[in-house]
């Protein structure tokens, strides 16, 4: 059975994200397990490679789960490789 772009948004505790398209159920399941740590880790103003090693997810991921529920990371110039080379 194929998959169904369906969902458009998650909730967690008492909060709903809405995500900047469609995405699959099982997508969305992942994002709503990972989101609370995702933005604990935001909030302590980690990178994005430290905060994808606690999740277990790549730094792309990371990124994408930012685009996709158009969150602006805080820590983007602190860590080396990782910063943009227009410093």
């Amino acid at each position: 059975m194929p998959k169904v772009i369906t969902t458009k948004a998650v909730k967690v505790g008492y909060k709903t994200y809405t995500f900047t398209r469609p995405i699959c159920d099982f997508t969305a399941r992942r994002i709503e397990r990972l989101l609370p740590a995702f933005l604990a880790l935001n909030n302590a103003r980690k990178s994005q490679a430290d905060a994808a090693e606690v999740l277990g997810v790549t730094v792309m991921t990371v990124r994408n789960y930012c685009k996709l529920l158009d969150i602006r990371w805080i820590n983007l110039k602190e860590r080396g490789k990782y910063a943009p080379r227009s410093l």
